[in-house]
């Protein structure tokens, strides 16, 4: 019987559609953009979802920002039900963070379908300024994605990146591409770029890379509010 891969809701129909389901299990899916794209709330708002169905994610909370009281705003009326199902881990240094990705099969089970690492280069950017360590720094967030990437495939879990940015100067032109860009762009299998819009309260997602190529549209419109995420699949 052919393989039917397995997907976790956004809530966002437009993206789910774009991206052949939602979140891919099984895959890494990297979500990069500037401060204040929805990163981490669309990243939060899938956990919930699953949570909903009696599934549970893993936070490693790297940037130490996670918010509980944008956890109850998302998870709305029924925060006491989610917040058992969701487990939170903050990471103190990129060793520690190192340490608890290559532990992590002691604390998945067969109802865990995903993990977020929020972010994933906060650590690794704090010592990016020991021109000594640079080599170890990159050769230990490579074993580390590659963890992640393993974990993913082996218990069927959508592993979620999120990943800080940085300017770049290409041809005069100024943009943003993921800290660390060649190696987590190596690893990802989907790619979204989330982006701020004309309109203060809209947000765009690009879908820069998917494992499954469709002929259709490859962004989406959001809006960012209080409660989450809103759809505006127009």
């Amino acid at each position: 019987m052919k393989y039917q891969p397995q997907y976790l809701s956004t809530q966002l129909s437009s993206l789910d559609r774009i991206m052949g389901g939602g979140m891919h299990r099984a895959n890494l899916t990297l979500i990069y953009g500037e401060a204040n794209t929805g990163k981490s709330s669309l990243a939060l708002q899938c956990a919930v979802i699953s949570a909903r169905k009696n599934l549970k994610t893993i936070i490693i909370d790297s940037d130490n920002t996670f918010s509980p009281t944008r956890l109850s705003q998302i998870a709305n009326y029924d925060l006491d039900y989610i917040s058992p199902l969701i487990f939170i881990f903050k990471p103190r240094s990129f060793h520690e963070q190192l340490l608890l990705i290559e532990n992590l099969d002691d604390y998945i089970s067969d109802d865990v379908v995903m993990i977020i690492v929020d972010t994933i280069t906060s650590l690794y950017r704090l010592e990016l300024g020991k021109i000594d360590k640079i080599f170890s720094l990159n050769r230990n967030l490579n074993r580390q994605i590659a963890y992640l990437a393993k974990i993913a495939k082996t218990h069927n879990i959508a592993v979620l990146i999120i990943s800080q940015v940085r300017d770049v100067f290409k041809n005069g032109k100024q943009r943003i591409e993921p800290v660390a860009n060649r190696v987590l762009k190596f690893w990802a299998q989907t790619i979204l770029n989330p982006r701020i819009t004309n309109n203060p309260a809209i947000r765009e997602i690009l879908l820069e890379k998917h494992s499954i190529p469709k002929n259709i549209d490859t962004r989406c419109l959001f809006l960012l509010s209080k409660t989450g995420l809103i759809d505006l699949d127009i």
